[in-house]
């Protein structure tokens, strides 16, 4: 008799999980848990994570606080094949769990491996790199599940016990990608997907069971969408997925990326003191029109390309800030908007999703100047590394005291079995998700 789905995704994930033994993966892993603090401190204000309708200061409600943050800043990584963004789901409920419970980095940085693979390979089981621009929210679609198979690894679950804690956590999956205006619920409805995942794993680690056929029999009817359930039950490849996720060195939407780096590199080729007089810039039609908007509203400023190239140009500072209320604002960035057009280009299309590509040409002066990326900085072909995250952080006006201190914990997680980082860096992203005076 055939193993249900959630019981094959559980030994799939298992596997994976002991990748995370792996030197180059372990430096992935400790690079996320050094970047998340970044995305946690842009994104607090953000995320709504400060309202009263957030109420307590238990570890669950900490994880939906840390998860909206990471998720609000736009400057958390993201697996461009699926369009999910894997750490503000795993990486908060790793790092709470793993400090209640005293568990060892090596445990947690399996649980990591484990959350990020469920994450990303049920987001390529939607097709969520297409599926995002016809309604479908990816990351929360797969927040309960993986924050599930993370949890569930972090309190010592076996193979039996994970096919629970995701078979549970399948029901509490709701994919709607819904934009509610400015102020927006969004966030925090992302981190309670997270926290349901959480409980729906103490639940299976406590002995309760999930419906054993609920992915392959009862999902597909509840979201209108077929499944690629292969993704779940393929082998493990050579590396775990962590390994090939995009780091964003901005807070940025990652369909504008390569546009932002694309419209920096042509300027540099034009003579100094010119200004921009009309730019076009060509994309892959699959996300067209979700980044041409010259008037954005609040919500949706960092989609907006005409407003993060224009900052890039003329407020290239304000790149680094995920508030973008004072740049819509400026005169001259108001000028330069409507002189940006966004076009389809075939050969960009073609290449999407494995890569999300942009040309961008900049007329001044009766001159034009033109740069094509392929692969934004930040991707697996041209990675940030230890020093472009450092970078990132101060940039986001990180004080090099403390931007020091966190980054010595990030590297030396997993080192030492009798001096364990997991707590610290938990306090420490605690901190920054946590209500200020």
């Amino acid at each position: 008799m055939t193993r249900p789905l959630a019981f094959q995704f559980a030994d799939v994930l298992t596997r994976v999980g002991k990748q995370a033994d792996d030197s180059q993966a372990l430096d992935v892993v400790r690079q996320r848990l050094f970047d998340i603090g970044g995305a946690v401190s842009a994104g607090r204000v953000l995320s709504g994570a400060d309202a009263q309708a957030l109420p307590g200061e238990g570890m669950l409600e900490e994880i939906v606080r840390q998860s909206a943050a990471a998720r609000a800043s736009e400057v958390d990584d993201i697996d461009t094949s699926c369009c999910v963004t894997a750490g503000a789901i795993v990486l908060p409920v790793v790092l709470a769990l793993g400090a209640a419970r005293q568990v060892g980095d090596h445990a947690v940085a399996r649980a990591i491996v484990m959350g990020y693979e469920a994450a990303i390979r049920l987001g390529r089981a939607i097709d969520g790199a297409n599926a995002v621009y016809s309604g479908v929210w990816p990351s929360l679609f797969v927040a309960p599940v993986a924050a599930a198979a993370a949890a569930a690894s972090v309190m010592g679950a076996g193979p039996d016990s994970l096919g629970n804690a995701i078979a549970l956590a399948a029901t509490r999956i709701s994919g709607a990608g819904w934009l509610p205006p400015h102020p927006s619920g969004r966030w925090l409805a992302f981190g309670s997907a997270v926290a349901e995942g959480v409980r729906c794993a103490g639940m299976a680690v406590g002995g309760l069971k999930g419906d054993p056929m609920f992915l392959e029999a009862g999902l597909s009817r509840m979201i209108r969408i077929e499944p690629a359930f292969e993704h779940l039950s393929r082998a493990p490849s050579e590396f775990p997925a962590i390994c090939f996720t995009d780091i964003k060195p901005f807070p940025t939407a990652r369909q504008v990326l390569s546009a932002i780096e694309a419209a920096r590199c042509a300027w540099e080729k034009a003579p100094g003191g010119a200004s921009p007089e009309r730019i076009r810039i060509a994309v892959p039609r699959q996300y067209r029109a979700m980044i041409d908007r010259p008037s954005p509203p609040p919500e949706l400023a960092l989609a907006s390309v005409q407003l993060q190239v224009a900052t890039a140009l003329l407020l290239p500072d304000r790149l680094a800030s995920p508030a973008r209320e004072d740049v819509m604002d400026d005169p001259a960035v108001q000028s330069l908007l409507p002189r940006i057009s966004v076009v389809e280009d075939a050969h960009f299309t073609a290449l999407y999703p494995e890569h999300w590509s942009a040309r961008v040409e900049i007329e001044t002066a009766g001159r034009c100047f033109e740069a094509t990326v392929i692969d934004a900085e930040g991707t697996p072909a041209h990675p940030l590394g230890w020093d472009g995250l450092g970078r990132k952080l101060e940039r986001m006006n990180w004080n090099a005291e403390d931007l020091h201190t966190y980054r010595n914990a990030a590297r030396l997680f997993g080192t030492n079995a009798a001096s364990p980082q997991t707590a610290i860096l938990h306090d420490w992203i605690g901190a920054l998700a946590r209500p200020r005076p």
